[in-house]
């Protein structure tokens, strides 16, 4: 069998090598035909059981069709090539690398990960100065007493005579200031010092809450058959923070209710037979589609789709109110992402779903659907209250796109995106002109 780095173009390899046709290997492993099609396209990963039953019918070994090169490696160093410019036909040297020499290929995907880590933290380190009222308080303070210090200090290097009594005004003030600096800096380190006390360094109710669901992976078996009963025993678990445990109660419920209206086993089914497209899913199984994209994000961590999947759902504010992170997106806990998502888009049209195929600055490749649907009942005399919803799904590195993506970035603070007419704010990775243009008219 000829040799390939990925596990759907061997099992087609080893299909044609057999002259066995699609539609046959898909009904001995119990999938549909087209289902097969995207795996053997690279376009839906596949592990575990299914894996095991299509290598029996190929008669092939489990582990011969695992051989080769990590997806995840392949994917990785991809990305860090396309991030640096790198043409289409360097890119598919990216296997050769791999196969050839490993440890370069794993350095060139440590310092790729290591570069994303640092934008991820100079992302929270933003919002957490821009949203946490205690800190940036305490800035505020600092920098207002650096400004007056430096305006005193400014006067008396400029002026050589000034009259006693100013002097000494001027000499009291900045020991006044200079004793407010002294305070304000003891204050914020005595503020990072709290908040490395109580653990993870969580700074914000939202913060605690997102992390107790990302480490039950945002799937709770007892919540598909139980009821309000098993949520509270679930908060309960959560961390000893009155906000926190109110944000996590209502994701709870609302997960208990999607569970109830999709269960878990029908859609698994579902999307063995289907696919994962969320709009073919929800018109197959008569679903609303917001509720079933929690869902998807609901599925459990070993199901295959799992790890390409991330959910962010907004208020009409566009403050998140859940979040599943994905892989190579950076999705926002407290601060605004790209204005380019579909996420956006949909709030100007509630009810109709908006899909778009989507590139970040590091040549990653994902499909987001999104859609806006009303949270509460409408009232007579009262603004809709409307929440959006955007599936993230991550596309294979070697399925080429039908269509041009969309350039996007993950927010303004940190996309490395030049000549965006959609920018807010200046990127701290990319140099400020000294007499910058404005992209849009106000």
């Amino acid at each position: 069998m000829a040799r390939s780095e990925l596990t759907g173009t061997r099992i087609r390899e080893r299909r044609l090598a057999l002259r066995m046709r699609q539609a046959d290997l898909a009904r001995a492993a119990g999938i549909s035909a087209s289902y097969l099609n995207l795996i053997e396209h690279n376009k839906r990963r596949i592990a575990g059981k299914l894996l095991a039953d299509i290598a029996t019918h190929l008669d092939v070994d489990y582990t011969e069709l695992m051989q080769g090169a990590d997806q995840a490696l392949l994917e990785t160093v991809t990305a860090a090539g396309a991030a640096t410019g790198l043409n289409e036909d360097a890119l598919t040297q990216a296997e050769g690398l791999i196969r050839g020499f490993p440890s370069w290929a794993g350095l060139i995907a440590n310092q790729a990960e290591q570069i994303a880590a640092l934008e991820r933290s100079v992302d929270a380190l933003n919002d957490r100065l821009t949203h946490d009222p205690a800190l940036a308080e305490a800035m505020h303070e600092v920098l207002s007493t650096v400004s007056a210090v430096r305006s005193t200090a400014s006067i008396l290097a400029s002026t050589p005579e000034i009259d006693p009594n100013w002097l000494g005004r001027f000499h009291t003030n900045l020991d006044e200031d200079s004793r407010r600096l002294a305070d304000g800096a003891e204050a914020m380190v005595s503020y990072f010092e709290t908040q490395a006390r109580r653990g993870p360094g969580f700074l914000a109710p939202t913060e605690v809450a997102s992390a107790f669901l990302d480490s039950a992976q945002h799937h709770f078996p007892t919540l598909e058959t139980g009821s309000e009963t098993d949520v509270e025993a679930l908060c309960a678990e959560a961390p000893e923070d009155a906000n926190a445990r109110t944000m996590v109660r209502t994701a709870l419920l609302q997960y208990l209710h999607d569970a109830r209206q999709l269960p878990m086993q029908i859609l698994r089914d579902a999307i063995l037979d289907i696919g994962v497209d969320p709009l073919v899913l929800a018109e197959e199984l008569s679903v609303p589609l917001d509720c079933l994209m929690r869902r998807l994000a609901a599925l459990p961590p070993d199901a295959a789709e799992t790890a390409d999947i991330g959910l962010l759902v907004i208020d009409s504010a566009g403050a998140a109110r859940y979040r599943r992170p994905i892989s190579g997106f950076a999705l926002p806990l407290v601060t605004a992402g790209c204005p380019l998502w579909p996420l956006y888009q949909s709030l100007a049209r509630p009810h109709y779903p908006v899909q778009s195929r989507l590139t970040l600055p590091d040549g990653a490749v994902f499909d987001a659907t999104a859609i806006a649907l009303p949270a509460t009942r409408p009232r007579p005399g009262t603004p809709d209250v409307l929440h959006a919803t955007m599936l993230i799904q991550r596309m294979p590195a070697k399925s080429l796109p039908v269509t041009r993506p969309l350039a996007v970035g993950v927010t303004c603070r940190v996309c490395a995106r030049t000549n965006c007419t959609a920018r807010r704010e200046p990127s701290l990775l990319t140099p400020v002109p000294d007499h910058p243009k404005a992209d849009t008219a106000f």
